[in-house]
């Protein structure tokens, strides 16, 4: 799993590792890529990684995964996708998924995960759409007194400097 930011002219998602110096985050929505297949013998891994994510920047309580690199899912990695959705949801965040393969999505159709997230909202084709949906359904208050703003979402909402809307940030 590697952590994801917008970078450069073009705001690809990048990896944090890749770019010189500090890269900012999202103080409430973190991106991942997830590279390779949860089974039971990789998702007692990705949940501590995932629960690593959680007590190092509480504050992000929404998580969205790049998961077109994610081919399959067993048993034991839809019960940790169920687990995490619970967990961000109970915090009051969420989990998105970002163009999860087909393969993925029928293992989640069988375990009625699947319910949860397309009812939800939570499972988007574009990186657009995803940020669309879930940037507006962030904290204001925390929004208000970011600094970070790494999201073109971000023009316009409560605290962003005049020079960021009208220029467009």
């Amino acid at each position: 799993m590697r952590v994801l930011v917008p970078h450069g002219p073009e705001r690809r998602f990048t990896p944090v590792e890749d770019i010189p110096g500090e890269a900012a985050e999202c103080p409430q929505l973190k991106l991942v890529r997830m590279e390779g297949d949860v089974y039971f013998g990789a998702a007692q891994y990705v949940g501590d990684v995932l629960k690593a994510f959680r007590e190092r920047h509480p504050g992000q309580k929404h998580l969205l995964v790049m998961a077109k690199s994610m081919n399959f899912v067993d048993l034991a990695g839809e019960q940790l996708w169920a687990r995490e959705f619970r967990t961000r949801a109970d915090a009051g965040g969420g989990l998105y998924f970002h163009r999860p393969r087909p393969r993925v999505l029928d293992a989640w159709r069988r375990s009625g995960l699947h319910d949860s997230l397309r009812g939800g909202g939570h499972i988007f084709a574009s990186k657009a759409e995803a940020l669309a949906r879930i940037v507006p359904a962030l904290d204001p208050q925390v929004c208000a007194h970011c600094r970070a703003r790494i999201f073109r979402e971000c023009r316009g909402m409560p605290g962003a400097p005049a020079e960021e809307v009208s220029r467009g940030g």
